[in-house]
């Protein structure tokens, strides 16, 4: 029985999981695999098999978790720390340098500044808790073209139709009778 060779470039043979993770990372990196098989000295169509495989995507899946996770929480620490600084402001007010005293001091917070600040908190609160920052009313394409049809209805057989019929009464003699007719305009009945 053979002994496995070794890895070296260019020659195939089996790649260990130290060599299979720096291509992962690198590839992560660079975002290219022409760069990470160069760099790492891996065939090309070794690391396009290996970037189709199982295994790579569980992987960059895992590393992805882990970086998202590390991210999270310094991303809960600056939070953290920000909401601390508006509070402070809120309560104490914003450091002014006042040039005639040399001296810094506290004025109150403009409130411009806290309706915007408190606007954004608020928004970003919705949204963490998965609930709408903003409340619009959606009508359907055939909701709003059913809705002009009734109102374009009402100003056709409301508003013209009465102004005929009085152009209509004033022609009448007495003992004529005014009727619409069915294409929606009015005319004098005809007995």
């Amino acid at each position: 029985m053979k002994a496995p060779r070794k890895n070296t470039p260019g020659v195939p043979g089996l790649w260990s999981d130290k060599k299979k993770n720096e291509a992962i990372a690198v590839y992560l990196a660079t975002g290219s695999a022409t760069l990470t098989s160069e760099q790492i000295n891996v065939p090309i169509h070794t690391l396009n098999k290996w970037k189709a495989s199982t295994w790579w995507k569980d992987k960059v899946t895992e590393l992805q978790k882990e970086d998202y996770d590390r991210l999270d929480t310094r991303l809960g620490k600056a939070l953290d720390k920000a909401l601390d600084e508006v509070m402070d402001r809120l309560e104490k007010g914003e450091c002014m340098f006042d040039v005639r005293t040399g001296k810094v001091k506290r004025i109150p917070a403009k409130l411009r500044d806290i309706n915007t600040t408190f606007t954004q908190l608020l928004d970003k609160r919705q949204l963490i808790r998965k609930q709408p920052t903003k409340i619009v009313e959606q009508q359907s394409t055939a909701a709003q073209l059913q809705n002009l049809a009734d109102q374009f209805t009402k100003f056709v057989t409301g508003k013209l139709n009465e102004d005929r019929v009085i152009d209509l009464v004033k022609d009448c003699i007495e003992g004529e009778n005014v009727v619409q007719l069915e294409d929606g305009s009015w005319g004098i009945k005809d007995d």
